[in-house]
């Protein structure tokens, strides 16, 4: 059995986002814990617990305090898409949060040696994480986002990671976000998601999926988008297998 101190807690918002990694993991074993699946496993010599929320920050927060009622971890890791904000960061790129930053309030700061330690190893790209109440849906959107944060340097916009980050401190565990742009600074999104959220902040498929079908304009873009999570996630399993390097 791992030591407690030594598991890592992964989470994201859709599981389409940790799934690559979660197939390299060795000897697999899941539950649940209500409608939570919770998947543990072996990433080299580290055990860790894996889990998609929901969106938002209401799920988020539940899933990961959930989680961690559930298995005793020692660091928790944040990760899955996010939106450019600078121009620097193209689709595909794969980010290690400086700071996160939102409009309520200070957040804890990520774990400066893993951080570090992460970006020596990968081609990932420091940025300040910004996280919105949100979805930037297009350039203007995301311009608002990083003016409003008075962000400098590099950065993407995301729901959750400063949600998840304060959870992370509530209990004592240093963290990471580690992201992959899925969209870039100066691209629209193919659908305006943020009318298809629940009140839990969730994205409602089965809406999106009503409303797409009586409109053939839409099914290629959200095809391609998709796509990009996919080729997004799989750049991510490669830098969260190195995150995970003793």
């Amino acid at each position: 059995m791992a030591r407690a101190n030594q598991r890592v807690a992964i989470v994201a918002a859709h599981p389409m986002e940790i799934d690559p990694l979660g197939r390299r993991l060795r000897d697999r074993r899941s539950s649940r814990a209500g409608d939570l699946r919770i998947l543990e496993g072996r990433c080299g010599e580290i055990e860790v617990v894996m889990a998609a929320t929901g969106e938002g920050v209401a799920r988020a927060r539940w899933g990961l305090e959930a989680l961690l009622d559930r298995v005793p971890v020692g660091r928790a890791l944040v990760t899955g898409v996010a939106g450019g904000l600078t121009p620097d960061l193209g689709v595909g790129t794969v980010v290690v949060a400086r700071e996160v930053k939102n409009g309520t309030g200070s957040v804890p700061p990520p774990e400066a040696s893993w951080r570090d330690a992460v970006l020596k190893r990968t081609d990932a790209v420091e940025v300040t994480v910004i996280s919105s109440p949100r979805i930037a849906l297009d350039p203007t959107a995301k311009a608002a986002v990083r003016r409003q944060a008075d962000a400098a340097g590099s950065s993407v916009v995301d729901l959750e990671s400063a949600s998840l980050a304060r959870v992370a401190s509530e209990h004592g565990l240093p963290y990471i976000v580690i992201r992959a742009v899925s969209d870039a600074a100066d691209e629209t999104l193919p659908l305006d998601f943020e009318r298809f959220r629940s009140d839990d902040g969730r994205i409602d498929q089965s809406r999106v999926l009503r409303h797409s079908l009586s409109r053939p304009a839409l099914w290629l873009p959200l095809y391609r988008l998709r796509v990009r999570v996919r080729r997004c996630a799989e750049g991510l399993a490669d830098v969260l297998e190195e995150a995970l390097r003793p």
